[in-house]
């Protein structure tokens, strides 16, 4: 029981260092919700012209206002799940740092996991706001309704794609023991998993063959799949059938990361750059 209570206390204050973080560097947080109105006013107009030259009133499956709803939520979402910690777990097998954890009990995967949820607690709440507003303005403006049952779905499995996002990254900041620096792909592994999760554009628009192939990987979960829930997209039994999806996926990357941190420990040098 004490050992329990010792243990769950070093995480609680990994937990609470994180949220710390977040409240010093306010400026970052404001910045990076800046940064975020450039691409969606481009979507926007984009879409806005694609639109206006269409023939039919639907393209893809979404309306025109279902369009705008996304393009705009899947941004906010975006940041939300966004991680940056890759670049941190690349310093610390590249310089190191990794031997700190290493002669400590801590978990390292669980002590950055905590970490993390608590550097994006005041980032998710922020957003989250953000985006019940902006959603009942581009619902009034747009005549598009949205149930209060499909804004609790959406937070729900919203909080599962971040954990999901973690995970993911997690596995793709690991590479570093075997690449020795990683931390120049992570750019472009960024870019292209932004892409296949729908972050960009709904994958829908690849035809429905890439459709079913992303959605057998986890990716589409992180993003895609909490905006088609809050839009309404999904019905009732494939909504669960995602949930469950999801959560396994979580499960498997839990697994993988495991074993990822067995098999790299064998091969970490323990040493600085």
């Amino acid at each position: 029981m004490i050992t329990a209570e010792i243990r769950m206390h070093k995480y609680r204050a990994a937990f609470l260092m994180g949220v710390r973080l977040s409240l010093e560097y306010r400026a970052n947080l404001l910045l990076s919700m800046a940064s975020t109105v450039l691409p969606v006013v481009m979507q926007v107009y984009l879409w806005r012209a694609v639109y206006a030259k269409a023939a039919g009133s639907s393209m893809y499956g979404y309306t025109f206002p279902e369009m705008m709803v996304y393009a705009v939520m899947a941004g906010l979402v975006a940041k939300i799940v966004a991680t940056g910690f890759e670049y941190e777990i690349n310093d610390d097998i590249k310089n190191g740092g990794l031997n700190a954890y290493l002669v400590r009990p801590v978990g390292y995967a669980l002590y950055r996991l905590c970490r993390f949820l608590g550097e994006r607690c005041l980032y998710v709440l922020v957003v989250l706001c953000a985006s019940l507003i902006t959603l009942l303005v581009m619902s009034a403006l747009l005549g598009l309704i949205v149930r209060y049952d499909q804004v609790l779905g959406f937070s729900g499995i919203l909080c599962l794609s971040v954990v999901l996002n973690y995970f993911i990254y997690f596995l793709v900041g690991m590479s570093a023991i075997w690449i020795g620096d990683a931390s120049r792909l992570f750019g472009t592994i960024n870019i292209v998993l932004i892409v296949v999760s729908g972050g960009i554009f709904p994958l829908d628009i690849f035809g429905d063959t890439v459709a079913k192939i992303v959605h057998l990987l986890p990716f589409v979960y992180t993003i895609q799949f909490p905006i088609d829930a809050l839009c309404g997209r999904l019905g009732r039994a494939e909504g669960y059938a995602g949930v469950a999806i999801e959560v396994c996926w979580i499960g498997l990357l839990i697994g993988m990361a495991a074993l990822t941190w067995h098999r790299g420990m064998r091969r970490y040098a323990a040493v600085g750059g």
